[in-house]
This record gives structure tokens, sequence and C-alpha cells, in this order.
């Protein structure tokens, strides 16, 4: 139902209001092993509490994927400081 103006939103019941506005669904993570333990729990809870419709899926794995291919809905890759030629030097 297609809610075009807000005097036709205010006239809907609580049921369909909450109906209407909800999001549900599922959301796939792949994301690297650490991130599990060090960033996920501060923010999936409290992502969970004011989204309750939506399952979080997380797959974590260190190895590099093509994410859209695997249908996740978004990822993060480990971060690896890359080293760089100029600052080595022969001993």
């Amino acid at each position: 139902m297609a809610v075009g103006r807000s005097s036709e939103f205010d006239t809907l019941t609580p049921w369909h209001r909450r109906h209407i506005l909800r999001t549900a669904g599922c959301l796939r993570l792949k994301v690297p092993v650490a991130a599990v333990r060090l960033i996920l729990p501060s923010i999936v809870p409290p992502f969970l509490a004011e989204y309750p419709d939506i399952r979080v899926e997380v797959t974590a794995q260190e190895s590099l994927v093509d994410i859209l291919a695997q249908r996740f809905d978004a990822g993060s890759r480990p971060f690896r400081p890359r080293v760089s030629t100029h600052l080595c030097s022969r001993v």
C-alpha cells in the first residue's frame, strides 16, 4: 500500500502503520574473523534492537571473495598495511 499524503497515513490504524514502515529481511555480511570479536559485538545488538525484524547473517573469513557474486549485502577486508620498497634498504 503506497501512502501519498501524510493525512492518509494519519488515518491508518497502529497495526497498519507498523506494517507499512516495517523493515525486515536478512542482512548478509562478510567480515574478517577479528571483526566478529572486536567490532560486531558493539554494532549488531543495538542494530537488532532498532530493527527486530531483520536477521543478520555473518560469514567470517580472511580470504578475499567477490561479495556481489556470493550475494553478500556488505563486506569488509582485513587491513594489511603495504610495505613500501622505498622504505627498505639492504644491510
